[in-house]
């Protein structure tokens, strides 16, 4: 039977693995060579700290595809979900990397437990790409004077708790394009 799928061009299976959680797409490396850059390609990375069987995995895992990729290569979005307090010291760190590559989405949502506090990095206020931003079950602490978001339209807050609550009126303000906010 003949392989079809090895006959594609890079960008399609690129394109075809985008819809995998990175996980999965991670692993059609083993398949051969050919794969691995090909993974390492993705422009949209999806990490779920449930879909790994501990901690330890799930960070060296979001680690190594950060650190493997091409420093020119961009990262369109990014989705991180942690339950794990262990791992939420990492998320500012991988947030970090993907505003150095020009994100443009970014989904976060820390789901620990009700004793522990995840606070965003501040330097997400400073990062002129994001054309989506998706917040849950997190706090952010007093917004910087200079905020300016000029690619924004969809801002997403849920279970949000700002340290100043004035800071959530002021949103708007930062987004001249904004048209979703929630």
């Amino acid at each position: 039977m003949e392989d079809r799928i090895s006959i594609l061009p890079d960008s399609i299976l690129c394109h075809i693995l985008s819809f995998l959680p990175t996980k999965f797409s991670a692993s059609t490396s083993i398949l051969s060579k050919r794969w691995k850059p090909i993974w390492l390609s993705l422009l949209h990375l999806d990490f779920d700290v449930q879909s790994f069987k501990d901690f330890n995995t799930f960070r060296h895992v979001v680690y190594s595809v950060m650190l493997s990729r091409e420093v020119t290569l961009p990262i369109k979005s990014l989705r991180l979900k942690s339950c794990s307090e262990h791992v939420v010291n990492d998320i500012n760190g991988f947030i970090n990397a993907a505003m150095q590559r020009g994100v443009e989405y970014l989904d976060i949502e820390i789901t620990t437990g009700e004793d522990f506090v995840f606070t965003i990095t501040p330097n997400i206020f400073s990062c002129k790409t994001l054309k989506v931003l998706k917040l849950k079950n997190l706090n952010v602490n007093k917004i910087p004077t200079q905020v300016h978001f000029p690619l924004l339209k969809i801002l997403h807050f849920d279970k949000v708790r700002f340290s100043c609550y004035e800071d959530i009126f002021k949103f708007p303000l930062f987004c001249p394009i904004l048209e979703d906010l929630s």
